[in-house]
């Protein structure tokens, strides 16, 4: 990058600046609307949006505070030196140096980086590819981040596509986007359906501190920390970082009440801290399945159970296992399939133990990376699903089966209990193989319980996904309103 692009890049940087903060800019050089710039930080939101201008990245806490005090101990004479050493300290400044800003004011900036550059498509991607579709076109700005994780960017059209039309989509390499503009979210909402990874919650914790833009999450759940025995420490320690964003948002919009208890219990927390914390409201997922076919019975006649879910220690697979590994050595005749992917530390044994059980003649299988039309054709054939889970945020599966008329066996505490409460699942205790063993063999043997099962499934209130992006999308305009 020549000195010449240095300072045209610039240029346009502090141009925008201005004019978001309402100020004609000065006709002369650079020098002069940049020092206007620096003149104008009297407050942390002024002094974050004037550190992008200078460094074309976001700030985190120390950086913004650090910038801050190097234009407080600096005169009239060396105020653009101290700003340009200080906003230009870190390694990467020479990528955000050539980069311009488009600075919304307006609209809800929707951060979906990783629905929108990854083809995973589990829960919370679920989530976020079933809801942002339904809202409003054109009303809101979705975002991904920049490869060196420091701002927000715009999408590409594949990205696009991967977010708000996921049926469309056909899964491609994923590629590293060149970025010559970065947006800035200023004075707005900010919407976080996702939980960020690590390398983005120190600048998005001075976005919610620092910014003026109020801040929405989307709580999914607390699982990293209140459940980390049965979590990989990573993610908790990840999860307890994203809790530095959480605790300077305006709201958290849990998925369950059980997962609204948990975020507000760590929100009662900050007053410790002489920090208000976010106010925590519940708006519980859809119950809505893409399957449009009825029961569909194996020819062979084998009742097929199936269980539906990342793999990984709290979804309790293992318990699944050995409880219709025990049906099937009693002489009961079912076919029992678990569905969904997981990180190779835990699907590689559990996968081999698959392997041993069928070759011992027992009736059990694994499908990894199954597309949702194999998902619901599986629905369609099964006799009832099972998710005994230790600990869920909402529980999509369980929600996903009853939208398809198929009974559930879960578990008796938390938001699974919550899903239960509407009817069409039998409860157990998820700690105890006896009693998943129990209530396996009451659906496969009682076909009274299980057409009463599915009656009360088919009578559970509707609640499609516009129905919860309308009110997750009332809450987001009353941030922009306010």
């Amino acid at each position: 990058m020549t000195p010449d692009d240095f300072r045209a890049a610039l240029d346009d940087r502090i141009r925008s600046v201005l004019a978001a903060l309402g100020v004609e800019p000065p006709t002369g050089d650079v020098s002069e609307r940049l020092d206007l710039a620096l003149s104008l930080v009297r407050d942390p939101s002024t002094a974050w949006l004037v550190y992008i201008g200078v460094a074309g990245s976001f700030p985190t806490a120390d950086e913004l505070a650090a910038f801050r005090r190097e234009l407080q101990l600096a005169d009239d004479r060396s105020r653009i030196a101290a700003a340009l050493g200080s906003a230009g300290a870190r390694d990467d400044a020479s990528t955000g140096a050539a980069r311009r800003l488009r600075i919304v004011e307006e609209l809800p900036v929707v951060d979906a980086g990783h629905s929108a550059t990854s083809d995973h498509n589990t829960g919370i991607q679920r989530v976020v590819r079933s809801t942002l579709p339904h809202w409003p076109h054109g009303e809101f700005v979705p975002v991904a981040w920049t490869g060196e994780a420091q701002a927000f960017r715009g999408l590409t059209a594949p990205e696009r596509v991967r977010l708000l039309a996921w049926g469309d989509h056909t899964p491609a390499e994923i590629r590293e986007v060149d970025v010559a503009e970065i947006v800035v979210p200023w004075r707005t909402t900010v919407v976080l359906p996702e939980v960020p990874s690590r390398e983005r919650i120190p600048v998005l914790a001075s976005l919610a501190e620092s910014s003026g833009s109020r801040v929405v999450i989307v709580g999914h759940d607390a699982i990293p920390v209140v459940s980390a025995d049965l979590i990989d420490p990573i993610e908790s320690d990840r999860f307890a970082l994203f809790l530095s964003v959480v605790k300077h948002a305006q709201t958290v919009c849990a998925v369950s009440e059980s997962a609204a208890s948990e975020f507000a219990g760590f929100a009662s927390t900050l007053s410790a801290q002489g920090v208000a914390g976010p106010a925590v409201r519940t708006i519980r997922l859809a119950e809505e399945s893409g399957s449009t076919r009825g029961h569909v019975p194996d020819a062979d006649g084998v009742p097929l159970v199936i269980c539906v879910g990342s793999h990984e220690p709290r979804k309790n697979q293992e318990a699944v296992l050995a409880a219709a590994l025990g049906l099937q050595t009693e002489g009961m005749r079912f076919r029992l399939v678990f569905v969904g992917g997981g990180s190779r530390s835990h699907t590689t044994p559990f996968d081999r133990r698959v392997r041993r059980a069928r070759a011992r003649g027992h009736d059990v299988a694994v499908r990894r990376d199954v597309s949702d039309a194999e998902l619901y054709e599986l629905y369609a054939g099964a006799r009832f699903s099972v998710l005994v889970s230790l600990h869920e945020g909402f529980g999509l599966p369980i929600v996903e089966s009853l939208a398809a008329g198929v009974p559930v066996l879960t578990s008796d505490y938390g938001s699974m209990a919550e899903i239960a409460a509407g009817g069409g699942c039998l409860t157990v205790d998820p700690r105890s193989i006896d009693a998943i063993r129990g209530g396996m063999r009451r659906l496969l043997s009682d076909d009274r319980l299980l057409d009463e099962l599915r009656a009360a499934a088919g009578a559970r209130p509707p609640r499609a996904w516009s129905d919860y992006a309308a009110e997750l999308w009332a809450v987001v305009r009353e941030g922009s309103a306010s």
